[in-house]
């Protein structure tokens, strides 16, 4: 959906639904012109969204924590606040000076090993979703795609995935270790690991998300040199219930 203004598109709303645990939730974005903020441009699409997507789903939005206008926005219309995330930022040529415990890395083709390592990791959080053959086809596709694994008594207990960024840059879009081999260091070893290669790679930034209440993944971030540069609050409006099929033909 877009809002125009004299024949230009000042304002961008994408609206996705997802299968979740649980059930299934719509995730807006809205993307409005530095010329044209604060003249009601995402309000009008957020509500126009509203209008059209009334399909007794859940909603999800991400704000930036220095947008007070559009926190506001979303808390009039029913989101509340359900945790804020850190964007971290490093400098990949600074050397990695912190040593890591002696675990076996190594690059891997186990894609059965992937995505059970992504649910155990992950499928406690909010917003989880398995993923899908097509979602690592596409992980596998894309320039600068790099996987390590972790291995220990020969089961890998655990994965670091990057993705391109920008040029130069990349982003480490995942870090997970097995639940019951956390408390070992091994997402240090990983990380580690996938720092020293990236630099050798020419590879400038590296950067990361991670929950702000995450509280010994951000303590591992910062002792390697991450430092946080942004806070985006995720926001979630709960289902509304569907009228009565009667009524929603009129």
């Amino acid at each position: 959906m877009i809002a125009e203004r004299d024949g230009a598109v000042v304002g961008l709303l994408m609206s996705a639904r997802y299968v979740v645990p649980g059930g299934e939730q719509r995730n807006l974005r809205v993307i409005v012109h530095p010329d044209h903020r604060r003249q009601g441009i995402a309000t009008r699409l957020v509500d126009t969204a509203f209008g059209q997507d009334d399909d007794g789903v859940a909603r999800r939005a991400a704000c930036l924590g220095s947008w007070p206008v559009g926190q506001a926005m979303l808390e009039a219309r029913g989101f509340e606040a359900t945790r804020r995330e850190l964007t971290m930022l490093r400098d990949a040529g600074r050397p990695v000076l912190v040593p890591a415990p002696a675990i076996r890395l190594g690059s891997v083709d186990d894609d059965d090993a992937w995505t059970a390592l992504h649910q155990d990791g992950y499928e406690e959080g909010p917003g989880f979703t398995p993923l899908t053959d097509d979602d690592l086809a596409l992980y596998r596709s894309e320039p600068g795609f790099r996987l390590w694994f972790a291995a220990e008594e020969n089961a890998l207990v655990g994965l670091c995935h990057v993705r391109p960024f920008r040029d130069g840059e990349t982003w480490v879009n995942s870090l997970v270790v097995s639940k019951a081999r956390r408390g070992r260091g091994i997402g240090r070893a990983l990380l580690v690991h996938a720092l020293r290669v990236l630099a050798d790679d020419g590879i400038t930034r590296v950067h990361l998300g991670v929950r702000e209440d995450n509280a010994s993944a951000v303590t591992l971030y910062r002792s390697l040199g991450f430092e946080a540069i942004e806070t985006e609050t995720v926001w979630r409006c709960p289902a509304r219930p569907l009228p009565p099929t009667s009524d929603r033909r009129r």
